[in-house]
């Protein structure tokens, strides 16, 4: 509840561990999925909430969010072309935010890797490129890294992480300065109706 989403996924799959039988666990950490950009496994947390939940007042939440989901997923999958599958997108959204992780961490080269293999997956979104991109720029890369935020431009001209690291690319090559680029949660400034189960 306090928007720590990714320490609410880890705890969340770690509660799951011991007591995989607990509906209100899959259905929060499907909460969670959602708000760390996990919209494959929060469908599949809400639809194992779903079986596993006897409460008809519940049950009408979950399937909402079912819905809501499985439409979303759908749509990740299509985007990425025919016969793209759930699982698949699991993967690549899970690799993704390893890579988050990573970054956070300063690896750069491990988070690099993590990109790549997003990008490897599926090339449609421009937020892997720009990662990579920044990956590279604090690994003193500039080339790959003006090739890999301009790639992320190709895809979402109005991309403005990806602008924004672009022109400090440009200053670090031209006055030699450490990069320090720009980065963001895409969910900071999202609207949530959060509506957590608890006993």
């Amino acid at each position: 509840m306090r928007n720590e989403n990714k320490q609410a996924f880890d705890a969340f799959s770690e509660a799951l561990a011991l007591e995989p039988n607990e509906f209100d666990l899959w259905y929060n950490r499907g909460l969670a999925s959602l708000f760390t950009s996990r919209i494959g496994q929060a469908f599949k947390d809400f639809s194992k909430a779903a079986t596993l939940c006897t409460d008809v007042s519940y049950k009408q939440r979950i399937l909402e969010r079912i819905e809501f989901t499985e439409h979303a997923a759908r749509e990740e999958c299509a985007l990425r072309g025919p016969g793209f599958t759930l699982d698949q997108l699991i993967e690549q959204e899970e690799s993704g935010q390893r890579g988050v992780t990573l970054m956070e961490q300063e690896a750069w080269s491990d988070a690099e890797k993590r990109f790549r293999d997003v990008i490897a997956m599926g090339d449609v979104l421009p937020q892997p490129w720009g990662n990579l991109g920044i990956c590279l720029l604090m690994q003193q890369r500039y080339d790959e890294a003006e090739e890999a935020l301009k790639r992320a431009l190709e895809i979402d001209a109005n991309y403005e992480l990806a602008q924004a690291n672009l022109a400090m690319l440009e200053r670090a090559r031209s006055g030699g300065i450490a990069p320090r680029v720009v980065t963001s949660d895409p969910f900071a400034n999202a609207k949530r109706s959060i509506d957590f189960f608890s006993e």
